[in-house]
């Protein structure tokens, strides 16, 4: 048996606040950085409507930022930034700054790195098809319909990723999957740490 520990503490390191955070939240504060260009509005379209980007032209974008805000919130109301503030953790412990102790404001500085962060793992098509591709894997079909250990639902080839991380002392940031059709509606968390049995 095996035990790996990292300096990571979630005491010391994560965040004392609850993370109740909604889509409209993250997607909004996202947009306010963006501004909306033609590309990036063409990215988001085509994500709403499950494809790549559409190339837009000026006469065709048609949908004002209200609307892509409220369509883009239905979409990811279920995610509730988890990926945004497991990131930003890791940022400040690899950095040795003090995680923040107030629950930032939805307009703040702070919210909008969040969102970033959030937006730089769930707004990457590929990654959403990567994601999408695991969650269908054939070896965890069975999962869906009882409860499994974190081991049974992960494939072999990223356990030893896992192990060589930690065992270096590097936590690590993973997907936990509870959905087996919407990415947006699964769970980030960070490992500190494991024991092998």
């Amino acid at each position: 048996m095996s035990t790996y520990r990292t300096s990571f503490s979630p005491e010391d390191h994560g965040f004392a606040w609850a993370n109740n955070f909604k889509g409209e939240d993250i997607v909004a504060s996202w947009l306010a950085q963006e501004l909306i260009t033609l590309q990036s509005a063409s990215y988001m379209i085509g994500l709403i409507h499950g494809g790549p980007a559409r190339q837009l032209t000026a006469g065709m974008l048609d949908i004002t930022t209200d609307e892509m805000i409220e369509e883009l919130g239905d979409l990811l109301d279920g995610g509730g930034l988890s990926a945004g503030v497991c990131l930003a953790a890791l940022d400040r412990y690899h950095h040795g700054q003090s995680p923040w102790k107030r629950k930032p404001g939805k307009k703040s500085n702070n919210f909008a790195r969040l969102a970033a962060n959030h937006f730089g793992v769930f707004g990457d098509w590929s990654r959403l098809v990567e994601m999408i591709s695991d969650m269908n894997r054939p070896d965890v079909t069975h999962a869906w319909n009882q409860a499994r250990s974190l081991g049974d639902l992960t494939s072999a080839g990223w356990w030893p990723q896992v192990r060589r991380r930690l065992r270096q002392g590097t936590p690590v940031p993973i997907t936990l999957y509870r959905s087996r059709w919407n990415p947006f509606s699964n769970h980030v968390v960070v490992v500190t740490g494991c024991r092998e049995s």
